[in-house]
Parts: C-alpha cells; sequence; structure tokens
C-alpha cells in the first residue's frame, strides 16, 4: 500500500466480513504487530 501512495496509485480496499481488515489493509500502516 505504502508503493501504491508513493505512486499515486489509488487503492480501493474491498470489505469482506470485517471491516477492520479491510480498513487495515487499505491504510499503509505496518501489519506485523496485529491482532484480531
Amino acid at each position: 500500500t505504502k508503493l501504491c501512495v508513493h505512486n499515486k496509485i489509488p487503492v480501493f480496499p474491498i470489505p469482506g466480513p470485517c471491516a477492520v481488515i479491510a480498513a487495515l489493509s487499505a491504510s499503509g500502516l505496518s501489519t506485523d504487530e496485529f491482532t484480531f
């Protein structure tokens, strides 16, 4: 996601059963320590 943002490529999350995961995947934040 960070590379897409850096290159001005839009990112659109496709929500599934969990909105938190969709938001996290599109946020560009580190997911190394995310626990659900």
